[in-house]
């Protein structure tokens, strides 16, 4: 129920989520959920990199190779079990029309970064 009245609430809102204070200690905002284009379109430049979290080891290097730079990364596992992602796959089927509001919200990363 919370996932639902949350995806209803960022599909609603669009980009003036960002208004929505909802952390008890310090500010925070909700920009994590915009779409990655409302950044880029908001870039009075063209953006010359755009890293992927699916290869981030490799967008890393390759970022750090056009700056000059070397990150040391580290990569946390959240220790999901199979059965835990199993039973994360069916509360996400019981959600068909929540995912697709938000596939119809992020559609334009999609297509513009190439997600099919």
């Amino acid at each position: 129920r919370r996932f639902i009245a949350f995806v209803e609430l960022v599909v609603q809102e669009g980009a003036a989520i960002v208004r929505h204070y909802w952390c008890i200690v310090g500010p925070c905002a909700l920009h994590h959920v915009l779409p990655q284009s409302w950044f880029l379109d908001l870039s009075p430049k063209p953006v010359d990199f755009i890293g992927r979290v699916e290869w981030f080891d490799r967008d890393m290097g390759r970022l750090g190779s056009m700056h000059g730079a070397t990150f040391n990364l580290t990569m946390h596992r959240n220790g999901r079990t199979q059965a835990s992602h199993r039973r994360h796959r069916e509360a996400f089927k019981e959600q068909a029309a929540s995912i697709r509001l938000l596939r119809n919200y992020y559609e334009e990363d999609t297509r513009r970064f190439g997600y099919e």
